[in-house]
């Protein structure tokens, strides 16, 4: 993400010049060997203290390849249309994340989801609500108020979904009389 460069690294002991970087800290990875080259990759910002190791080592080092996005952003430096796309893009990202786009509604399976979606209507609460408007406290007692035969309900924000799980109240069995067979 932050940027890493592939270099070659060329000379007598490159077993040296590794075992400096690894002394020193410095992490390498993907070091391949092809015939008398060693090829490394190593984080952008520790590309510089190679310098040193190199020159104590004898090895000579070229850069290959930068990837990464800092090498982007500078590549890409003069092109304002991507930066402003780019800040689009978050802004609008950003801005949608503010909603509900989705109500989710689970375990009621004897209540009217109709009369349940009226309901959370009525409190307000509907797709392309803020988020920030959403009291849960309010929509779970409006809807234990309302319904009987619900023991209890959870009003979740995960996201943009809106997720009310609700439990049906279960009705005790008859009790039967001490004095009957």
């Amino acid at each position: 993400f932050w940027g890493y460069v592939v270099f070659a690294a060329r000379g007598p002991f490159p077993e040296r010049f590794l075992n400096l970087a690894a002394r020193a800290g410095v992490n390498l990875f993907a070091v391949e060997r092809r015939d008398d080259v060693l090829y490394c990759s190593v984080l952008a910002s520790e590309y510089k203290a190679l310098r040193r190791l190199a020159r104590k080592s004898s090895i000579k080092i070229r850069l290959r390849e930068k990837h990464g996005l800092p090498f982007f952003i500078w590549r890409h430096r003069h092109r304002k249309g991507l930066l402003v796309g780019a800040v689009c893009f978050w802004l609008t990202l950003y801005f949608l994340s503010l909603y509900i786009w989705s109500i989710d509604v689970q375990g009621a399976t004897a209540v009217d989801k109709s009369e349940l979606g009226n309901l959370i209507n009525s409190i307000g609460v509907s797709v392309g609500t803020l988020k920030s408007e959403i009291d849960a406290p309010i929509i779970e007692k409006t809807i234990m108020n309302q319904f009987e035969n619900i023991s209890w309900v959870s009003v979740n924000v995960r996201g943009s979904v809106l997720s009310l799980e609700l439990k049906e109240r279960i009705e005790p069995p008859d009790l039967i009389p001490s004095e009957s067979p």
